[in-house]
């Protein structure tokens, strides 16, 4: 169904949001530097990568972050932007095509799957051996979940998580929680929510800023080779088989 917006009387199509599809920040000398590219996002397929600055497109000149965001915003899905780039010192006209966002969820996937799996950075042990770096974990499946007491959602998922201890973890699977949570109140978490697998604080955020993180519950499975596999926000309960499915799927792998 349309989804329609009553305004001054009248009922108007809603737009749909124009997306380019890339993480930024300031440059260090003008223009907006490109820190990660969505897969097959408009700006992928223009062939815009990340450490590229963007400099202007169609006349105007980019100077934050926030000036590419209301450029792209005057935009509609399907419309072509010309957009200045530099690489390597050289400068380059691209051509983008908008594409209407495709969804959190999507784009958070599409930001995540198949990179190698980010090193924690900052986690303060509260339950069990948290790993320096991912590498100590090499050959194991691990479940990442971010979480905090006052996420409701997260209360909700935790069943399910304890089960997927109790049934994958004898087999090779590794459940590590991180929690926005100081150390104290993780502790009462973890003894309420009777959560029985590795928990860690990650009071200053510092993890969740490595993995992107910027909303919760947020799910990473990342297969015996250290890529992550799946990424997921949210919770739904519907995608339980389907991921029970994909971890038997990854521990039937061979490990490296």
């Amino acid at each position: 169904a349309t989804l329609l917006l009553a305004r001054h009387g009248d009922a108007r199509p809603r737009q749909a949001r124009p997306w380019l599809g890339v993480a930024m920040r300031s440059g260090p000398a003008g223009g907006v530097l490109v820190d990660v590219v969505i897969a097959k996002s408009p700006a992928a397929n223009a062939g815009i990568q990340e450490e590229d600055i963007l400099v202007s497109a169609d006349g105007g000149d980019f100077d934050r972050p926030s000036d590419v965001v209301r450029h792209v915003g005057k935009s509609q899905p399907g419309d072509t932007v010309s957009m200045r780039i530099r690489r390597g010192g050289k400068e380059r006209t691209v051509a983008v095509v908008i594409a209407a966002h495709p969804g959190k969820a999507v784009v958070f996937r599409r930001m995540h799957v198949g990179q190698q799996a980010y090193d924690p950075t900052g986690l303060v042990a509260v339950q069990g051996s948290v790993p320096a770096a991912m590498k100590d974990l090499a050959g194991e499946v691990v479940l990442v979940e971010f979480f905090a007491s006052w996420c409701g959602n997260c209360r909700r998922m935790t069943p399910q998580l304890r089960d997927w201890h109790r049934d994958f973890g004898d087999k090779g699977l590794h459940l590590l929680g991180v929690t926005s949570d100081d150390v104290d109140t993780a502790k009462r978490i973890i003894r309420d929510w009777k959560i029985p697998f590795t928990v860690a604080s990650d009071a200053q955020g510092e993890t969740q800023k490595t993995y992107r993180v910027s909303a919760i519950p947020a799910m990473f499975l990342i297969g015996r080779k250290g890529v992550i596999r799946e990424a997921a926000i949210g919770y739904d309960p519907s995608r339980r088989d389907a991921t029970e499915d994909f971890i038997d799927t990854l521990l039937a792998e061979k490990a490296p």
